[in-house]
C-alpha cells in the first residue's frame, strides 16, 4: 500500500514538474507572465490531498548522519564524512565486538553510516559478534555512546 502510495507521488511530482518546466518555457518565448501564476497556484492544489505525506518524506530526508568505516573511542580513522537520509533509511551503528575465550564480548569498533530499511538486531558468529542500531530521531544521531 506505501508503495503503490510513494509510486503516485513520485508520478505526480514528476508531471508537475514537466508542467512547470513547459509553463516556463512558454512564459519566457511569449514574453507573458499572466497565466503563469493562476496555472502554477491550480497545479500546487492538486498536491493538496498528499501535502502532508509529502512534507512527512521531506522532514524525513532533511536528516544527516556520520559516515566513518572505523570509528573507535571517539576517533575516525579515516575521514568522517556525513550523509544524508534519503527515503526508507536511517542513520546507523554497526558495533563490532571480539568474543573472548570465555564467550564475552569486547568491544572493537564501529562502522557508522545511512542504511536502508535497518532494523536493530544482534548478528553473533564464532568469533565475532555485530550490533546494528538504527536510528532517525534527530541529525547525527549514530554518534555511539559510550564507547
Amino acid at each position: 500500500m506505501d508503495e503503490r502510495k510513494n509510486e503516485s507521488m513520485d508520478v505526480l511530482r514528476n508531471r508537475w514538474q514537466e508542467n512547470n518546466q513547459q509553463l516556463l518555457q512558454e512564459a519566457t518565448r511569449d514574453g507573458s507572465c499572466r497565466m503563469l501564476v493562476p496555472l502554477l497556484l491550480g497545479i500546487a492544489s492538486l498536491f493538496c490531498p498528499y501535502c502532508s505525506e509529502l512534507q512527512d518524506h521531506l522532514k524525513e530526508t532533511r536528516l544527516m548522519c556520520f559516515k566513518c568505516k572505523r570509528y573507535h573511542l571517539g576517533l575516525c580513522y579515516e575521514s568522517m564524512k556525513t550523509c544524508s537520509l534519503k527515503y526508507q533509511q536511517s542513520c546507523a551503528i554497526e558495533n563490532f565486538y571480539i568474543l573472548t575465550p570465555k564467550g564475552r564480548s569486547m568491544y572493537h569498533y564501529s562502522k557508522l553510516s545511512c542504511m536502508s530499511n535497518c532494523e536493530d538486531i544482534n548478528f553473533l558468529d564464532f568469533e565475532k559478534r555485530t550490533e546494528l542500531i538504527c536510528c532517525k530521531h534527530s541529525n547525527y544521531c549514530n554518534l555511539p555512546e559510550g564507547l
